[in-house]
């Protein structure tokens, strides 16, 4: 049986259920346009209904009166908020949404029926008090009495909105070919179905012969928030189906794109002038290798699918227009990333493009797309996968550009294998004389920097509690004070982007408190940190740490040669593992009758094939290092190479050179 208590429970629990929803959706992606407008939407659903519940409840008109317009109020908003959210959902450009002018025209109405509302009887005239209208199942309940607005403009108004939305989602979902889109239709249709379908006979056709039923609507569009709400969470994941791209034998490949095999599990942002165009012959490269790939683009995926030349792979759109593709919004962080994350766990060793890195930093503050790079990058070593992002036309800061340097590994000059290895990015300019190097901490890895520093003839501060073993020269200034302590680090003026940090505690733990010390300080000096497990390499780059190293697996003199060539400690970290032991950094010096002598790097590399690989060159026994593809050597330069042993040994010419026993 319905009484008025179970009519007041509905009231305030639809208005619970509603809320929540909103509230969920909102949290999944609040950058979200589509999130924003349905959280509002239901939010104000849900005031609507406190608001009549409030009604219910009071015992005078005067605030049952007030409640009934706040109620009204709500619903008046709703309703202009459920086109608003069509328009959104589908990237549907018309003359209210596609600008701002638009959509303020759009909801002037609006305003003047809430005016209307609270300033005079046009739209609600009274109310007739409880037991004064028959409304069936003996309830008693205050009952609006409507005004001439209400009568003869807004209850055909309010129809049209849902009828509206009804409609256009129906039609797309029999017009698109995109099943994703469909499925995820279904429920948005079902939903805005509710107050069409059952709402009109119940509430229009039904009375008009007689027959009234109890305050529904309420639950109607419960139910209306429950199923767009389902639409709203499956919109989050497109489902990106993998398929292979045919080989097509007309297509040509250079010899360094060929010869630069991108490492599975690994993300590189290639950057250089025609870096969109070098990053799909990266990637169109190991399709034709019998790879997976998904592309994430802001170009239109049937004009890319043309030039391109492809057919099966998957292509996301990023895009605010109507489309039929598979698309997602600039602000759809967390829905790019749930798709990525399907894909690669669908199929792993896939290649990913994400070509939209500029348009997604536009939409969304720096920090999101820090966190969304940082997780891609976990992702893919997860998965084995491989990320390419094109440097395209994005603008970054010093400070931005720090960030992306500790999550990619840069693809420079040609776009062959040897830049990615040399100069990452010059993130400061070297200005000799100028350069101030810190080390904090002192212990075997220190003491071999040490060694380094005064055979290099570099200067430096050490500071330290520890006794020292070893009697240094001037140039290494010891400062017996905590490295530990804020104000130590203070005084050490190391506020300056000429300050080089160096980390080299016992605990990691320390380490990663002094990184974030240093951090509070300054976001200028560069870190260079030592670790004891390979545990802690990532959360020491998340702490603020440049360069990272693992001190199980190379020492001082590798941590040195990171000041000067820092992208060389990234690679060689992934390049020594227990797996390959017959890799070794080597320095080659050119001398008046190496056969290198006049080479170009890029003639140099071709000499040495597949067992050199040169890293940077140390400018005629400078610390000016290049890896510019056209430097000729000259006598006294040294060339920093990677050298795989066994190779070498096979080979005379090599063997000669670099005396591998």
């Amino acid at each position: 049986m319905i009484d008025f208590h179970t009519i007041i429970i509905l009231s305030f629990t639809a208005a619970l259920i509603k809320l929540t929803i909103a509230g969920y959706v909102y949290y999944l992606n609040s950058k979200s346009k589509v999130n924003q407008i349905f959280a509002l939407l239901f939010f104000f659903q849900g005031i609507w209904d406190i608001g009549k519940g409030l009604m219910w409840l009071s015992p005078l008109k005067s605030s049952a009166f007030l409640f009934g317009k706040i109620s009204y109020a709500a619903y008046i908003i709703s309703v202009f908020l459920f086109a608003h959210f069509c328009w959104i959902y589908l990237k549907r450009k018309n003359i209210f949404s596609k600008s701002k002018l638009g959509l303020t025209v759009w909801y002037i109405p609006m305003f003047i029926l809430i005016g209307a509302l609270f300033s005079t009887n046009l739209v609600l005239f009274d109310l007739s008090a409880p037991g004064e209208v028959d409304i069936g199942f003996n309830l008693e309940l205050w009952v609006y009495q409507y005004g001439p607005m209400y009568n003869y403009f807004f209850f055909v108004f309010q129809m049209l909105p849902f009828l509206y939305g009804f409609i256009i989602f129906i039609h797309k979902f029999f017009t698109s070919t995109n099943l994703d889109l469909k499925r995820r239709l279904v429920y948005i249709i079902i939903g805005a179905g509710f107050p069409i379908i059952i709402g009109i006979p119940t509430g229009v056709v039904l009375p008009a012969i007689g027959v009234r039923l109890p305050p529904h609507n309420n639950l109607l569009t419960l139910l209306m928030s429950i199923f767009i709400g389902i639409g709203i969470i499956k919109y989050k994941l497109l489902s990106i189906t993998p398929n292979l791209e045919k080989v097509k034998k007309s297509v040509k490949f250079s010899d360094d794109i060929k010869k630069s095999n991108l490492n599975y599990g690994s993300s590189y942002l290639i950057e250089k002038p025609d870096s969109i165009d070098t990053s799909y012959q990266f990637f169109l490269y190991n399709l034709y290798k019998g790879n997976y790939g998904f592309i994430i683009t802001e170009r239109n995926p049937a004009e890319l699918r043309k030039e391109l030349n492809i057919v099966n792979t998957p292509i996301a759109w990023i895009t605010e227009q109507e489309t039929d593709e598979s698309s997602f919004g600039p602000n759809d962080l967390e829905q790019i990333f749930a798709t990525v994350e399907s894909f690669v766990k669908t199929v792993k060793n896939s290649f990913i493009i994400v070509d939209c890195i500029d348009l997604l930093k536009i939409h969304n503050n720096f920090h999101k797309i820090q966190y969304f790079l940082r997780r891609l990058n976990a992702l893919t070593k997860q998965t084995g996968a491989c990320l390419i992002v094109p440097y395209g036309p994005l603008h970054l800061s010093k400070k931005e550009r720090i960030v992306f340097k500790s999550e990619f590994t840069y693809v420079t000059a040609k776009g062959r294998m040897s830049t990615l290895t040399g100069s990452i990015i010059d993130l400061y300019q070297k200005i000799p004389g100028k350069e101030r190097y810190i080390v904090l901490g002192y212990n075997n890895v220190v003491k071999a920097l040490l060694h380094e520093f005064v055979r290099r003839k570099i200067s430096c501060i050490l500071v330290t509690t520890e006794n020292l073993s070893i009697n240094y020269p001037p140039s290494i200034k010891v400062v017996k004070k905590n490295p530990q302590i804020k104000d130590v680090l203070r005084s050490l003026k190391i506020d300056n982007p000429h300050t080089n940090i160096i980390f080299s505690f016992k605990s990691d733990a320390e380490t990663i408190l002094g990184i974030n010390m240093v951090r509070h300080i300054t976001d200028k000096a560069r870190v260079l940190v030592k670790v004891n497990t390979n545990k802690f390499i990532d959360i020491a780059k998340k702490a603020g740490a440049n360069e990272v190293i693992a001190s199980s697996e190379i020492g001082g003199k590798l941590l040195s040669l990171s000041l000067i060539s820092p992208n060389v400690v990234e690679w060689f970290m992934d390049s020594i593992t227990t797996r390959n032991k017959l890799l070794e950094l080597e320095e080659l010096l050119i001398t008046s009758t190496s056969p290198l002598k006049n080479k170009s790097i890029l003639d140099a590399d071709k000499y040495f094939g597949n067992a050199v690989n040169i890293l940077s060159v140390s400018k005629k026994g400078t610390f000016d290092l290049t890896t510019d593809d056209s430097y000729i050597l000259k006598p006294n330069d040294k060339l920093i190479v990677l050298i795989h042993k066994d190779r070498v040994k096979k080979d005379k010419r090599l063997n000669q050179l670099f005396n591998i026993k």
